[in-house]
């Protein structure tokens, strides 16, 4: 119905009930912490980070039978007002997806026979999931490799029968033989423990938990990485998620 690329939002397919047009999708802003040096000159920055990203487009319908057309903007109104965060998906975009909510007012223009929404979606996490989520399995024993694509991807940890150490009362798993992750257990029965890097949150048998306050929520770059269960017994199933700008 358009010549603009299949958005698909929230699992509805845009470009089936709708004509859009000016499609807008900037990168994200930075954003830059400075400080000023006495006697130096300007100012030094100390940290630089991203803002939110945002994608906006105009959505079109089209019909002579006014009740038709209004019953697709219900529908879009109820999508988008609803559904909390949602992922969005651009085809041209190499498979990317977005996690974005709606910003601002539904602002209907309705005309003799078509109508009009300006949409904006916000994207607080700037960076988008691309591909599916890896899986690799981490047994005692040998250091298991994995391969990153993208800087920083999402991690998370999972394990059926986690047992900790007798010494350090802990079972935990490391990455590149530095950044770590131990989780403190009651006893020495075997445990269920999942430990979502991204959140960050952490559940052992199903109740809040968190990691030892000497652990290292890893920051994986691209590239080649070993990970290798340091403390107790107990394979992990390790997810990483990539993602990219």
């Amino acid at each position: 119905m358009s010549d603009a690329p299949t958005i698909i939002l929230g699992g509805h397919v845009l470009n089936s009930r709708f004509r859009i047009s000016e499609l807008k999708r900037p990168f994200p802003a930075s954003r830059l912490t400075v400080q000023t040096v006495p006697g130096g000159r300007g100012e030094v920055v100390t940290e630089q980070t991203m803002g939110p990203r945002s994608v906006s487009f105009k959505l079109w319908a089209f019909s002579r039978d006014h009740e038709k057309l209004m019953a697709d903007m219900a529908d879009l109104a109820t999508w988008l007002l609803t559904s909390g965060e949602m992922e969005l998906s651009i085809s041209d975009e190499g498979g990317r997806v977005r996690r974005v909510v709606l910003d601002g007012e539904l602002d209907f223009d309705e005309y003799e026979e078509r109508g009009c929404v300006p949409i904006t979606l916000k994207q607080p996490d700037p960076y988008c999931n691309i591909g599916m989520p890896n899986t690799a399995q981490v047994a005692p024993g040998d250091a298991t490799t994995v391969v990153v694509k993208h800087d920083l991807p999402d991690v998370s940890v999972s394990v059926a029968a986690a047992v900790r150490d007798s010494a350090s009362l802990v079972w935990g798993i490391r990455f590149d033989e530095g950044d770590f992750l131990h989780i403190k257990l009651a006893d020495d029965n075997a445990h269920s423990v999942s430990i979502d890097c991204a959140a960050p949150a952490v559940l052992v048998d199903g109740a809040v938990s968190m990691v030892t306050l000497d652990s290292n929520w890893p920051e994986l770059a691209r590239g080649v990485h070993t990970v290798r269960i340091d403390n107790g017994t107990g394979s992990a199933s390790l997810t990483w998620q990539e993602r990219c700008l």
